[in-house]
């Protein structure tokens, strides 16, 4: 009769433990999913970040270039003049 009785004990102190496992590694997984959302999402800000970052460097290089680009231009109408000027000189002269 008493080991009839330990015998019943170890049994569901066996199947105790084994759902107590099993709660355990469902308790894991839920939250190694939810680690492998929230490491998604901020992997997807940081990329987001990082594309605001190299379109704000892009326009800001666009800027510049167009800047210097203006400002060579603005130089260039002189040059020509001046250099329309030393033809025109150096025309009359052989003249």
């Amino acid at each position: 009769m008493f080991a009839a009785q330990e015998e019943k004990r170890q049994k569901n102190e066996r199947l105790h433990q084994l759902q107590k496992h099993e709660n355990q590694m469902r308790d894991l997984q839920t939250q190694c999913d939810s680690n492998a959302r929230e490491l998604q999402q901020l992997q997807n800000e940081k990329c987001h970040l990082l594309i605001e970052h190299e379109t704000q460097k892009l326009k800001e290089l666009d800027e510049e270039h167009s800047a210097e680009l203006k400002d060579w231009r603005e130089k260039l109408r002189p040059r020509k003049k001046v250099r329309h000027s030393i033809v025109v000189l150096k025309g009359q002269s052989l003249v």
